[in-house]
């Protein structure tokens, strides 16, 4: 039998009492809260912040912000008169792709990405009319849409994180008129359209519909939760609200999520136990997955009326 001396046994004893008490604080913030959330992904530490959010609020420009879901840390990344669009963090925090005018007359949109802490903005698309800009999971590329002549004639480009390697993945007329595309996994995308909701290979091997639309309403902002097992969007059934519902990623089991009036745009928090989203596209709500528990976020208290896109991570 092996004896463990007593001063290395009162170490390794100490060790485990301050191991019990770490996990028992941690389970403890990680309430059921619509606060700041503490379950991590990894993140660079640039400025740590949860959010971030478009707003015109403060002078009737669109700014680029972010902040800390509790509302502090709020920090405005952009200042010119440019007006930008559509924010989406990188999946390790370090960027932010969104979205920005360029052009004496504001008549360029382009996709431009910038550092979580404001500095070295890039244009990396020079087109007319770029929309919805998205990530790929591992951060490497970015898929969005290009407009040639009018929103009926979109289709979907890819291109590397830098900008470089732009190519059409798929013409407008092979989308069926889905849009507002996000990447779910490294393998596809999803986009909604007015008859459901659409999954786009990543290859450009094809699109197939794993959702059918209730009625002939539209299908927007389709996000994929952090497991992969459910989709949140918004949703207008004919005489009635616009609402946030999920699905599973087979297009099975439609729950409504919200009730009343909802302004959409809704995110998943990174655990994947919450969904926010706006409130009459003025205040910060977030509700529990599975529809319960809705509540006014902290960060409406700092800064409401970011209906102009926002991420969450």
């Amino acid at each position: 039998m092996n004896v463990i001396p007593t001063s290395i046994g009162h170490y390794r004893l100490e060790r485990e009492l301050v191991r019990a008490r770490t996990l028992l604080l941690a389970t403890l913030l990680v309430v059921f809260s619509c606060g700041r959330d503490r379950v991590t992904k990894p993140r660079a530490p640039v400025i740590g912040s949860d959010v971030v959010f478009v707003t015109s609020h403060a002078d009737y420009l669109e700014h680029l912000y972010v902040a800390n879901i509790d509302g502090t840390g709020l920090t405005r990344l952009t200042t010119d008169s440019a007006g930008v669009l559509e924010p989406q963090l990188s999946p390790d925090g370090s960027r932010i792709l969104f979205l920005r005018w360029y052009g004496p007359g504001r008549d360029s949109l382009s996709v431009t990405v910038i550092e979580a802490d404001g500095t070295n903005l890039v244009r990396l698309t020079q087109d007319r009319s770029d929309n919805y800009p998205t990530w790929s999971p591992d951060g490497t590329k970015i898929a969005y849409e290009r407009n040639a002549d009018s929103p009926t004639t979109r289709s979907l480009w890819v291109m590397n994180a830098d900008g470089s390697g732009q190519h059409m993945l798929y013409s407008a007329d092979s989308l069926y008129g889905a849009d507002e595309f996000s990447w779910a996994t490294k393998d596809y995308l999803i986009g909604g359209s007015f008859f459901g909701l659409y999954r786009i290979r990543a290859d450009g091997s094809g699109i197939e519909q794993f959702f059918s639309g209730l009625n002939f309403s539209y299908y927007w902002h389709p996000r994929m939760a952090p497991d992969g097992r459910r989709i949140a969007f918004s949703f207008q059934p004919a005489d009635s609200s616009v609402n946030i519902y999920t699905v599973k990623a087979d297009g099975t089991d439609l729950k409504q999520i919200t009730t009343g009036s909802v302004g959409g745009y809704p995110e998943w928090s990174p655990d994947g136990a919450r969904i926010g989203y706006f409130l009459d596209a003025v205040e910060w709500w977030c509700v529990n997955a599975d529809g319960s528990n809705p509540a006014r976020m902290p960060i409406s208290d700092a800064y409401p009326e970011a209906s102009m896109g926002w991420d969450w991570k």
